[in-house]
Order: structure tokens, then sequence, then C-alpha cells
């Protein structure tokens, strides 16, 4: 199942902005608006059925790491392991924001994001934890580019099928997206 993340917040911190640019964990040259300090999120605080996600508003944006970008999410996507992580049944420090597949923009990179051809305002998908919140800090790596013709909530479906793909199960993978879905034509390039 796939989400559209709402989670919208109306606070703005442009100190904070400031402070993480000064200490280098934003690339100045490529942040061309503000971001906000804080963010909403769908956090996990005790184990259990989907009742114990809590939204809440006034989580902190991520800082970056070297080699990572910030997305600001427009899709979340809900697999198995959103409910084995929520449930324990797959264990996890609690509290954590969950989350595992999302789609969305790139808003801020870092040098050697960019040096990897990473940029503000880039369409990507990826799987990668906490992506039940506005913004996540993905690693270049995790980020897989989206064609302008292809959807956000598409690209987030898929990014299972893709990542299935590179551990091995190819012909699975082919199996599902054949019995599942039919793409558009122009999605597909020659």
């Amino acid at each position: 199942m796939i989400a559209r993340v709402t989670l919208a917040t109306s606070r703005w911190w442009p100190l904070a902005t400031r402070q993480r640019h000064a200490r280098g964990l934003i690339n100045a040259a490529s942040t061309t608006h503000q971001l906000p300090a804080t963010m909403t999120g769908g956090v996990i605080r005790e184990t259990g059925d989907a009742g114990v996600i809590s939204i809440e508003s006034e989580l902190p944006v991520p800082d970056l790491a070297d080699g990572q970008c910030l997305v600001k999410n427009q899709y979340a996507g809900l697999n198995f392991i959103d409910t084995y992580h929520r449930s324990g049944l797959y264990a996890r420090d609690l509290p954590f924001v969950g989350g595992q597949e999302g789609a969305g923009i790139i808003v801020a990179t870092t040098p050697k994001a960019e040096a990897k051809g990473l940029r503000e305002g880039d369409r990507v998908a990826y799987n990668s934890f906490f992506s039940y919140a506005e913004y996540t800090a993905v690693p270049g790596a995790k980020l897989l580019p989206v064609p302008d013709a292809v959807p956000l909530d598409i690209a987030t479906a898929l990014v299972s099928l893709v990542l299935y793909t590179r551990l091995g199960g190819a012909v699975s993978a082919a199996w599902l997206i054949r019995t599942l879905f039919t793409p558009h034509p122009r999605w597909c390039r020659a």
C-alpha cells in the first residue's frame, strides 16, 4: 500500500538551518530554500498493532552525513517489513520513525552526494528507514532516480521490486511486475 505523505508543519527555523550549514552538514551551495528545524512523522514508541503509530510534529529534521541527501517525502510505502517492525516481530530500538520505502524530491545534498551526480530537485525513490516522516536522510547509494514520466506513487511501489531484483530475484520480480502491473508505454524507455 502507498500512502501520500501529508504531514505538514508550519514551523520554519532559519537559525537551525544556518547552524547545519555552518557545521558543514548541508552543502549551502545546493540548498536554495530554507529547511525547517522540525517535521512531522509517524513514531512507534511501543510495539503493537497499527494503533501504536502516533503522529508527532516536533521531530528534528535529520542532519546529513557526507554522502547523504535530504529527501522531502511525497509518498511512503507500507510493506510487510513495516508491520513486522511495528509489531515487534523484527526487533528495532524504540522509539523509531516507521517506514522503509519512499519517494520524493531531493531538497539538500552533501558534497560527496553531489559528486555522484545527485542534485537538489531530483525526483527519487529509495529503500531506507524513516520514510514515515516529512524528510528522510538517505545515503546517495540507496537513491533511485525517477523519470518525470513515472508518477512517484508508482515509483514507491516498485522500490521493493527493484531491490529484490538486485538481490537475485529477477525471475520472481519480473513475474510479479507482469502479473500485477502493466506499465504505460510512455513510462518505458527504448
